[in-house]
């Protein structure tokens, strides 16, 4: 397969859009190195992988010439005068990645000439939207030059829009702002989220008893410097009043002199234009600030921020497209809300009081959840893989993308299980939502389980079979996928159990709704026999600790929660009861558990089956309770609800039995 990346800038720019190009690279180069037969051409300003082409070469008369022919860049004079469609057409790509909207214009051009080739646009802002934040602060262009470029803009990203085969977007945000401007309808098929993925910093940042706010972004950008000239007229006194040791540095390349003077009337703030790494400007002490109050896209400089392990202070602008950070409890000592002078003073006096080396850490460790350079590499590479399944004449074109692409593993322990495991594989493998995974752990089986699950396994790549070479319990097993698992997401499945057809896509549509990390369903029980159907239904919708504590009302089966979560705390105890244990050690952490009031998940009760031995339950839930520590007097009380929870379920269960 041979992959064409066209950008018309350089690619090592430093710039926000730098930074996006570096994640598509990037994602590329790991492209080729995991896959057989791929091929990569890339073209730009500073880079030609075609010989005996010319490079995209940018010059003040094509940006004229460009907008006098009403396109908004200059590789529409390479594209319609010089060589850069003949070189398309030598390489005739299976997919064409084009890296900004603005590029439009060639998407139909390279349609004509190269029938077969699939078009992806890199969003990495809405572009009618940046011309506004550009000449935000440039009255003197606000007339002719201003309106020609929002026309041709429009134009050409409308093209983009409404041509491209698949679209690569930064937010949620975009997504809606694209469809109220074009018209745009966006499916599983056609875009995916990707946010931004940086490299991690391996800056060691010295160590200051001094206190430091910074800013860092470009400076001949004007939405910054409105942003800037904002903060210190509306907030840097009052913060100066309560705090008078502060000082503010603002760093960023080419601020002009009108800036400048502005800036040097107030007191204990610095400019620092020139520098070379994030070392001279930052200290273990320094809290980034973001106060953008408008402008295109996503504010690259808080992802940075988070990798050096710093907190920071923004505005809700600022914070679009960081909405998993925000709803990670991990957030709480790191990202603070900053639109008022209030919101930076409660902020500041937060972050004074307590220890900045563990909000170093959780910064850190948010970066790492959600913005490396490996998340994109992973949603790229399942992007493309798609066209990869299209350009192999013995398969099918399967375009099943969901915004942001998270995989889910299944996780799946076996045991002795070959008169249910088929049914619990094929509804997995019959859910709406296509981009699973199964880890199938055969935990020392000995009828045909091992051989059920090895054809699975040669007809789904998708089906991971690891084989125990004893019986290690159903906890270690699970332990055991969990390791092995590649999804953003983990479910677990037991190999008796069933799944509705849409449970996966209902959670997933629900979590993104909702900002949820764990999700869990209502709940069908079936007896052994297929002869009856108890529905369980779900109370309350919303688990916190205190109310987990009261009995355990997540089927363990129902549930999908995030990777990290359930890493940071393996299953244990299998004498007890294992998943309670586990619910009570993530909330008790502060995450609380949503749940969906349909019965999307079916667990059958066996007769000798762990789930329906109810003797031993009461005294399994005062152990656990006293394994997590907590106080005699207290597992009793929780003992007894537990037990009276226990009671009135089973009731109802009893009296809501129906035929199926």
């Amino acid at each position: 397969m041979k992959i064409m990346y066209i950008k018309a800038g350089n690619i090592d720019e430093k710039s926000g859009g730098g930074l996006e190009s570096a994640k598509i690279l990037h994602s590329l180069k790991h492209y080729l190195n995991t896959r057989k037969d791929i091929h990569i051409y890339v073209v730009s300003r500073d880079r030609n992988d075609v010989k005996g082409y010319s490079f995209l070469n940018k010059k003040k008369w094509k940006d004229i010439l460009s907008r006098a022919l009403f396109h908004s860049s200059y590789a529409f004079v390479d594209l319609r005068f010089g060589d850069l469609l003949a070189m398309v057409q030598k390489v005739d790509p299976d997919i064409v990645i084009l890296g900004n909207s603005r590029l439009g214009f060639m998407v139909n051009a390279i349609k004509k000439k190269c029938s077969n080739t699939r078009i992806i646009v890199h969003f990495d802002n809405v572009e009618y939207d940046y011309v506004d934040a550009y000449f935000a602060n440039k009255k003197e262009f606000k007339h002719f030059i201003y309106w020609l470029e929002k026309f041709v803009v429009r134009r050409d990203e409308k093209s983009a829009v409404g041509i491209a085969d698949f679209m690569l977007l930064l937010t949620k945000r975009d997504r809606i702002r694209l469809s109220e401007m074009y018209g745009a309808e966006f499916n599983a098929n056609n875009f995916a989220v990707v946010p931004i993925c940086l490299e991690e910093k391996a800056t060691a940042l010295k160590s200051s008893h001094k206190e430091y706010l910074v800013f860092t972004g470009s400076l001949w950008y004007e939405a910054n410097c409105l942003a800037v000239l904002w903060f210190l007229e509306n907030i840097w006194d009052e913060i100066k009043k309560h705090y008078p040791e502060l000082a503010f540095k603002i760093c960023g390349s080419n601020p002009s002199k009108v800036f400048l003077e502005a800036v040097c009337k107030y007191d204990s703030v610095a400019v620092y234009p020139n520098y070379k790494s994030y070392d001279e400007i930052f200290c273990d002490s320094s809290i980034f600030i973001s106060p953008i109050q408008e402008g295109a896209g996503m504010k690259v400089k808080v992802a940075e921020a988070l990798s050096l392990g710093l907190p920071i202070i923004a505005s809700r602008e600022s914070l679009i497209g960081y909405e998993e950070a925000l709803a990670d409890p991990l957030g709480k000592d790191v990202i603070f809300k900053g639109d008022t002078v209030q919101d930076y003073i409660e902020g500041l006096k937060t972050l004074l009081s307590i220890d900045r080396k563990d909000v170093s850490k959780k910064a850190k460790e948010i970066f790492r959840k959600y913005y490396t350079i490996k998340r994109g590499e992973d949603l790229i590479a399942a992007i493309l893989d798609k066209y990869a399944k299209y350009n192999d004449e013995s398969s099918v074109f399967d375009s099943n993308i969901i915004e942001s692409k998270p995989l889910v593993s299944v996780i799946m322990p076996v045991y002795n299980s070959q008169e249910y495991l088929r049914e619990a594989i094929d509804s997995v493998r019959e859910q709406t939502y296509e981009n699973w995974e199964i880890i199938a752990i055969n935990d020392g089986s000995s009828d045909k389980s091992i051989e059920i699950l090895n054809e699975y396994k040669e007809a789904n790549l998708r089906i991971i079979v690891i084989d125990n070479n004893n019986n290690f319990g159903v906890v270690k097993s699970r332990n055991i996928g969990i390791q092995y698992a590649k999804g953003d997401w983990i479910a677990f499945l037991d190999s008796d159990d069933l799944w509705a057809k849409d449970k996966l896509e209902k959670q997933l549509i629900y979590a993104d709704k909702n900002n949820s990390l764990f999700v869990f369903t209502d709940i069908y029980m079936l007896s052994h026999s297929y002869s009856s159907v108890k529905y369980c239904s779900l109370e309350p919708k919303e688990i916190d600790y205190k109310t987990i504590l009261k009995g355990n009302m997540i089927a363990l089966a129902s549930v999908m929660i995030k990777k990290e979560i359930v890493s940071t705390f393996p299953m244990e105890r299998e004498d007890l009861h294992e998943d309670y244990i586990l619910w009570m050690k993530v909330l008790r952490k502060g995450y609380n558990a949503y749940g969906i009031n349909q019965p999307l998940t079916f667990i059958r009760i066996r007769e000798n089956s762990r789930s329906s031995n109810k003797i031993n339950s009461v005294a399994k839930a005062f152990k656990s309770y006293r394994y997590l520590q907590i106080g005699i007097l207290e597992s009793l009380a929780y003992t007894v609800m537990n037990t009276l929870r226990s009671i009135k379920k089973y009731t109802y269960l009893i009296l809501n039995r129906r035929k199926i």
